[in-house]
């Protein structure tokens, strides 16, 4: 297996851990549709949106990586339907209403699909 540079090391284990707290927050958000005591929907589902940003971001550095690691690049570009799931959600996102935590819980699913494949080709390579 090549080695990885600390740099690059860290890149991907960010990224890792990344992607279980955007699953977290977007449990939170999802779940604030039914308990009200969850009153920080609005603000956790804007710093999803900030994490997609800086995860889309860091594509184009993790591709590069990934040329001596088979299977990351294939997984990583599925970030699209994402994202298109995202968007089918995007008109009724104007402000924080039950139609976020609906947008959460639509984008769940599809979020841990990708999520789970990425991290399975990840975490050789981080734990190695």
């Amino acid at each position: 297996m090549p080695n990885l540079t600390p740099d690059q090391y860290s890149l991907l284990s960010y990224y890792y851990h990344l992607l279980n707290t955007v699953e977290e927050g977007l449990e939170y958000v999802s779940a604030s549709y039914d308990h009200y005591s969850y009153t920080e929907g609005s603000k956790v589902f804007s710093d999803i949106l900030s994490a997609f940003y800086h995860i889309d971001s860091s594509h184009s550095v993790i591709l590069l990586i990934s040329e001596a690691f088979p299977g990351i690049s294939e997984e990583i570009l599925k970030f699209d339907e994402v994202i298109s799931t995202l968007e089918e959600y995007e008109s009724s996102l104007v402000e924080y209403s039950y139609q976020t935590a609906l947008a959460a819980r639509g984008l769940l699913p599809v979020f841990l699909i990708w999520k789970k494949a990425v991290q399975n080709v990840i975490a050789p390579i981080i734990t190695h």
